[in-house]
């Protein structure tokens, strides 16, 4: 660390930028763990509704 303000401003954008990131992956850890069960055929008996395991597979490759 360095006694410059610029470097306190720094640090706040980059930690502001870390929680976006961390907020977006819990966005897409919840799409999986929605996903893969209605993939699985959760709902099926009920809806009718079944994704293919191809989509569900593709939720996993969110990099």
């Amino acid at each position: 660390m360095k006694s410059n303000l610029e470097d306190v401003v720094t640090a706040i954008d980059l930690s502001r930028k870390t929680m976006s990131r961390i907020r977006l992956n819990y966005v897409w850890a919840l799409g999986n763990v929605i996903s893969l069960p209605v993939a699985a055929g959760v709902l099926f008996p009920f809806t009718r509704i079944r994704l293919p395991l191809w989509l569900a597979g593709a939720c996993l490759l969110h990099l």
